[in-house]
């Protein structure tokens, strides 16, 4: 057989393993989601934890399973303390919804009776569309609290497993590295500890540069929602750092909510000065700050990331899309220290073909 042959046969095989394996991953993780989810955010926090877990064993003397418990009660709180002030402030925003249908509704038939004036647009097909704009609406605010017990539970299901996958994972890490060593050890020789050290160390300075960040943005906003009169400033903002976390769908999602709050409570012509101030704020973060705190820890290119983050969210949903990032940037670590697989950690990082590293 020719040597052509043989290598495009060879391509065509490695070809058919790598999708093989990636169509069996994405249907096992969709079958396993309710599993599978809150072990993979349990072993990113692991990782994040790790270091206050060991603080408290080598400086304080506690056994592993007390410093274990320690760090898994730490997070506990402070998601509870972000979960508890969304939901406070989420909880006016409620309250005052049927102001804002109220509200919504004047501020859209004066939109109509100005496109009617200027285009000469028929007033009866704009009253049409807005009648079915704000029934849309409707219907989901009801969605909305026909599906929060559901969610609720759900919630509290994703809670208690991650709180129990972080403590065991925190209580056997040692037996967990070992099973990886003596599983890879022989075949990969040192390079299971290389890939297991950068994992670590890109994972910690990712999650806690995430978290600086949607800090700072949550603050900035909820001051210059403030300063600029915004009802809700409070929830908006917060929720706009949250959301901005997710590269590129999320900032739509919260200028899209906070746009509509505005509209309903201030009238348009102040949303278009909030769609200006938060889209500053989101390119001042992607071109400085971002750049500053989370730097070159995860190099995937724009393509991928997209793309991870629209698959993401087709599996396993928003946490998906949250997911997704460090996931990618994990794989992106394995394969460069595969010889037979680099070429996909090219396909996955954002270097540019001919420029030196």
């Amino acid at each position: 057989m020719p040597p052509i042959q043989k290598t495009q046969q060879l391509f065509s095989k490695n070809l058919a393993y790598v999708l093989f394996n990636f169509i069996a991953i994405v249907f096992i993780a969709i079958l396993g989601k309710k599993i599978l989810c809150p072990l993979v955010f349990a072993l990113l926090f692991s990782l994040v934890l790790l270091p206050i877990a060991r603080f408290l064993e080598k400086k304080l003397h506690f056994r592993r399973a007390l410093s274990s418990a320690v760090a898994v009660v730490l997070l506990e709180a402070f998601l509870i303390a972000i979960v508890y002030f969304i939901a406070a402030q989420l909880g006016g925003v409620t309250q005052d919804w049927p102001h804002f249908k109220q509200q919504l509704t004047t501020t859209l038939t004066s939109l109509e009776n100005g496109i009617s004036s200027s285009l000469h647009i028929d007033t009866g097909k704009q009253q049409q569309y807005i009648d079915n704009a704000i029934s849309k609406v409707s219907s989901y605010g009801a969605a909305f609290a026909g599906e929060t017990l559901m969610s609720a539970s759900t919630m509290l299901l994703f809670f208690v497993l991650l709180s129990f996958y972080l403590f065991f994972v925190l209580y056997y890490r040692a037996l967990l590295m070992t099973f990886f060593m003596q599983a890879f050890m022989k075949k990969a020789g040192g390079t299971i500890l290389e890939i297991a050290g950068r994992v670590q160390q890109m994972i910690r300075k990712y999650v806690t540069g995430l978290l600086l960040e949607m800090i700072i943005v949550g603050t900035v906003c909820s001051l210059g929602f403030s300063l600029m009169g915004i009802k809700y400033a409070l929830f908006l903002g917060p929720l706009t750092g949250i959301l901005n976390v997710i590269p590129y769908v999320g900032i739509f999602s919260s200028l899209g909510i906070t746009l509509l709050i505005t509209i309903a409570s201030a009238g348009a012509a102040k949303a278009a000065a909030v769609a200006g101030f938060v889209v500053a704020v989101h390119l001042t973060d992607s071109n400085i700050l971002l750049p500053f705190i989370v730097g070159g820890r995860v190099k995937i290119n724009g393509l991928v990331t997209l793309m991870g983050v629209v698959a993401g969210e087709l599996i396993w949903g928003i946490a998906g899309m949250f997911l997704s990032i460090p996931i990618l940037a994990v794989a992106k670590i394995i394969v460069d220290h595969i010889d037979h697989l680099k070429h996909w950690g090219t396909l996955l990082g954002n270097e540019r073909p001919g420029k030196k590293p």
